[in-house]
């Protein structure tokens, strides 16, 4: 937040804050003065109060606030507020509850916030206090949906749309709590009434996503499980749904017990027959065999051979745990080469790799690593830059040790750069990493 210069801050003026919550990042905006304080003959009191003493409280209160001292002036403007109820005074107190809030939220302790915006909204209610209570709603809502207390996020969001009606967030939020719990056309009604409230192309895509899987799932079947929950096609043999059910399973002990922690809410999963529309769930390449883009989507061909499609199920189980683990920040290579660690082993072929390394070929440096991974268009590229990111992650195992891949994750979740992250987890720079990973190749 930017703070005014405070020279040029009289002590009768006090700034009222609002915040804006966009998809995890907090915003401050629409700063404005509050009433002014008043001299002793401007108070228009009975006997029985103490005018002197409740302006006094009321202007150092202000300097408080002003001072970023939010705590000491609401304690000083209630006890204003308290020995005269004036209006303005009152005002103050609510203006100095909203601005602690707000610090609140910028310090992710949206439960201080609410009960905070909770008071002063009944002490003088404001368009801006609701959507700040709102947006403080949807904050503790999107803590409950990442530690999988489904239900509990639903109600809060829906607190949220209460107060703040007009909160695109809100809805988009209830949206993806009730996608994530598989309500698909709840999920839709909902991201429908956040486009009502401000056309943008996120939103039109997750509402086109929702309907493509409406149309493609919707006669699936359902099983849940302790660790998932899976749709599936009709057509696909019962064998095969308890197959799959048990590759998954698997998937999720095994990588329990090398990243130390699990998801906490149950994992979604989709199987789809032949006869299913797979492609039209993902913008990929058409060889993709299975995706991960907050489910576990998979293609079971007939006569599958699970012994080979249980890799690709561990695979992207992977890509869920490294998620939860190292966060949205996680670079591509770091993803991608753990997936292929987790679900291949440490003795994977690097066909490319070794090529690249016999013809003495340069090898992709890890700053370009991920971008790499996302050119589908050049395979021979891509081949490499897989082989690499699984390289690199087998060597980073081999030399920090499961610890050293968990604290490299952690970093990355912090909100680290990539070049901040190494740096702090692994002691070293991209640079370094690079050159320590090829003279272990040779």
């Amino acid at each position: 937040m930017r703070r005014p210069d405070p020279e040029s801050v009289v002590r009768c003026s006090l700034l009222i804050v609002h915040c804006s919550l966009t998809l995890g990042f907090l915003l401050y905006a629409g700063m404005v003065p509050a009433l002014p304080a008043f001299s002793e003959d401007q108070s228009d009191t009975d006997e029985s109060e103490d005018p002197g003493e409740a302006l006094r409280l009321n202007n150092e209160g202000v300097a408080a606030m002003n001072a970023g001292e939010f705590i000491e002036a609401i304690d000083l403007l209630r006890r204003a507020a308290e020995l005269k109820p004036d209006p303005a005074f009152i005002q103050n107190l609510s203006i100095a509850m909203n601005n602690l809030a707000v610090k609140n939220m910028s310090d992710t302790k949206p439960d201080q916030a609410i009960a905070l915006l909770s008071q002063a909204l009944r002490l003088m209610p404001s368009d801006m206090l609701s959507r700040n209570l709102s947006e403080a709603l949807v904050m503790k809502g999107r803590m409950e949906l990442k530690e999988g207390r489904l239900e509990l996020a639903q109600q809060v969001f829906r607190d949220a749309i209460l107060v703040g009606p007009k909160s695109t967030e809100a809805h988009l939020w209830l949206a993806q709590s009730l996608y994530d719990d598989g309500r698909l056309a709840e999920a839709l009604e909902a991201v429908e009434k956040a486009q009502q409230l401000g056309d943008r192309p996120d939103l039109e895509s997750f509402a086109g996503k929702i309907r493509r899987e409406l149309g493609s799932e919707k006669n699936f079947f359902e099983h849940k499980g302790m660790f998932f929950r899976i749709r599936y096609s009709p057509d696909i043999p019962t064998q095969d749904v308890s197959s799959g059910a048990w590759a998954l399973d698997r998937a999720y002990q095994e990588h329990r017990m090398f990243l130390g922690d699990a998801p906490k809410r149950e994992i979604p999963a989709v199987f789809y027959s032949p006869k299913d529309d797979f492609a039209g769930t993902h913008d990929l390449t058409s060889n993709v065999a299975a995706i991960y883009d907050g489910k576990v989507r998979l293609p079971v061909p007939e006569h599958a051979d699970w012994e080979a499609l249980s890799r690709t199920v561990s695979h992207e189980v992977a890509h869920a745990f490294i998620f939860d683990a190292g966060g949205p920040g996680t670079p591509l290579w770091l993803n991608e080469g753990l997936a292929e660690f987790l679900s291949t082993g440490p003795d994977r072929p690097l066909g490319r790799l070794e090529e690249s390394i016999r013809k003495s070929e340069p090898l992709i440096p890890i700053v370009e690593l991920s971008d790499t991974l996302r050119n589908f268009k050049n395979n021979t590229r891509v081949t490499l830059a897989y082989d690499q990111a699984y390289s690199l992650v087998k060597f980073l195992n081999q030399r920090f040790g499961v610890f050293g891949v968990r604290r490299l994750l952690q970093t990355f979740k912090s909100g680290a750069s990539e070049e901040d992250a190494v740096r702090e987890a692994l002691f070293m720079t991209p640079e370094i990493l690079q050159q320590n990973w090829e003279s272990s190749l040779r």
